[in-house]
């Protein structure tokens, strides 16, 4: 049974973390999950069928990339509150995307519930 599933909205990252390896992302050709597909797997995953034998309790965006630098990660979060409205959602971040404008949209509309940054790299 599945109580959580992540979505790699992007594996872009400009951060030079210490714990990254260095050729992270190099042959992956498509660096963003495009909108289609994130709605697919959402769709997918907020089915009747699919939660009669899942309890997904939390939706965790970005984890090998910085999640924002997909350009329509406000888009995908939006999609996922529109059909999970009571799920809670996670996001990790490098703070690159993260500015007033962002920051507004994410806040004001309610699209987060948790956020996460780590701070080990020299950049």
């Amino acid at each position: 049974m599945l109580e959580q599933i992540n979505l790699s909205l992007s594996v872009a990252c400009g951060a030079d973390c210490l714990y990254c390896p260095s050729d992270r992302g190099r042959r992956i050709k498509q660096k963003n999950m495009p909108f289609e597909l994130a709605k697919k797997i959402i769709d997918e995953v907020s089915s009747e069928d699919f939660k009669s034998r899942n309890k997904i309790k939390k939706v965790v965006v970005g984890e090998n990339g910085d999640a924002l630098m997909n350009k329509e990660a406000i888009e995908i979060l939006r999609y996922i509150k529109y059909k999970m409205p009571k799920i809670e959602i996670e996001l990790f971040n490098s703070f690159q995307k993260l500015d007033k404008e962002m920051t507004k949209v994410l806040l004001s509309e309610r699209l987060i519930d948790k956020f996460n940054c780590n701070i080990d790299g020299s950049s």
